[in-house]
């Protein structure tokens, strides 16, 4: 293993200069982004909010604390989704549906008076098309918002791993997409 990679952790390797960590590839920091990571980590900033609950879902979930893994990925979206209300990006959203109809600078009380799920299922949808946030993304995005409402209202005391490892997957995808269509100011 290089100095400095992260990846699967292989007999004999170990000591001051590897970092070794069990990670699948799809999270895992690809040799390009080191850079990257160096600045961040050096710097005083602080990845936005929807992303940072993102990443303590993910290691609630490696920690096997499933519903708390939960719970932490739908607030991630319920932040993106304000976010995304308070500043949306209308030049993006031009190219994906007719804001000409819509009252794009009032998209923040629609999500108000709708509420979380409402605009998650409804709002959300109209706004960005299928290319950008497919229907089986969206699905585990209702999905989670289900699972976390019996974990914190009606007491559900297990969630299957298969299950909050889609609800990830789903949740972080969704909000990368809603990252993508909100303006990054004040965020």
């Amino acid at each position: 293993m290089e100095v400095g990679s992260v990846g699967a952790p292989q007999a004999g390797l170990s000591g001051p200069y590897c970092l070794e960590c069990s990670l699948d590839t799809e999270s895992s920091i690809k040799i390009n982004e080191w850079d990257n990571v160096f600045e961040f980590v050096k710097g005083k900033d602080r990845p936005n909010l929807p992303f940072e609950l993102i990443a303590n879902s993910r290691y609630l979930f490696s920690s096997g604390h499933m519903r708390s893994s939960v719970i932490e990925a739908v607030s991630a979206l319920e932040v993106a989704i304000l976010n995304f209300g308070r500043n949306a990006n209308s030049n993006l959203l031009l190219k994906t549906c007719d804001v000409n109809r819509i009252d794009i600078n009032n998209i923040n009380n629609q999500i108000d008076h709708l509420g979380f799920s409402g605009s998650i299922r409804y709002l959300i949808p109209v706004l960005i098309g299928e290319g950008d946030l497919p229907s089986y993304i969206l699905k585990q995005c209702y999905k989670a918002i289900e699972v976390r409402n019996n974990v914190v209202h009606k007491g559900q005391r297990n969630v299957a791993l298969d299950l909050v490892k889609e609800i990830l997957n789903g949740v972080s995808f969704c909000c990368r997409v809603l990252d993508k269509y909100t303006n990054k100011k004040n965020t």
